[in-house]
This record gives structure tokens, sequence and C-alpha cells, in this order.
């Protein structure tokens, strides 16, 4: 992918290019393969975290009534125990959802890390090759 179009190598050096430009697009390849992985992951985690869950109002009245046929039989640490749980399970899903997202700028400047030594490499490669043929 990172070679097409060049000229044939003349020597150790023009081969050291061309390997470093195979190795270069296989890096990309990789990366933008988890990049794209990454991507969508953290869209639906992103999208499931910004949804308010809640009871539909045809179930309202089911709920509510079971829920305090629950609360009668549980004590009050056992009713702060699950606010103190799905407290704690809101602030892990935050930080899952910001390190994906840090991920994957992390990963996008990777990316284009990669593309700008492609085309340094590439650059370099077919000067040089004009500059032979001179």
């Amino acid at each position: 992918m990172a070679d097409i179009g060049l000229p044939s190598p003349k020597n150790e050096n023009d081969r050291q290019d061309l390997k470093r430009l195979e190795i270069l697009g296989d890096n990309f390849k990789a990366r933008s393969s988890y990049f794209i992985a990454l991507s969508i992951i953290a869209a639906i985690l992103m999208t499931v975290a910004s949804i308010q869950l809640g009871v539909p109002p045809w179930l309202q009245g089911f709920v509510t009534d079971g829920l305090d046929t629950l609360a009668s039989f549980a004590s009050k640490d056992f009713g702060n125990f699950f606010v103190v749980l799905k407290g704690l399970i809101s602030a892990l899903m935050v930080g899952v959802v910001v390190s994906i997202y840090l991920e994957c700028l992390y990963t996008f400047y990777r990316l284009s890390e990669t593309i700008l030594a492609i085309v340094n490499v590439r650059r370099n490669y077919m000067k040089l090759a004009e500059d032979r043929s001179s």
C-alpha cells in the first residue's frame, strides 16, 4: 500500500526504505482497524451513558408498588447500599467512556504520525531516485 508506484530499488538504502514503508503500511492498517473498532465502541457507550432510563408510564404503578414492598423488607442500610452502588456504576461508566475517548484521540494522533512518516519516506525515496536518474 505505502510503496505502490515507487521505482525499483537500486541499492541497500532503497531496499531498507521499501522495508520501512512496508512496516509503516502494516502499522497503519492495524491502527486504523483498532481506531474504527474503538470509535464504534465509544459511540455506543456514549449513547448508552447519555440515555436517561426510566419506567414507562403504564408500568409506573406496578414498579412503585413493587419497590414499596421491597423497601418494607429491606433495612435502611440495605437501601443506601443500592444508592451507593448506583453512584459507583455511574462513575465507573463515565470513567470508561472518558478513557475510551482519550484512547481514540491518542490513536488518531498515532495514525496521523504514521501517515506523515509514510509521506516523508516516499518523498525522500522519490527525490533520491530522481537525483540518480539526473
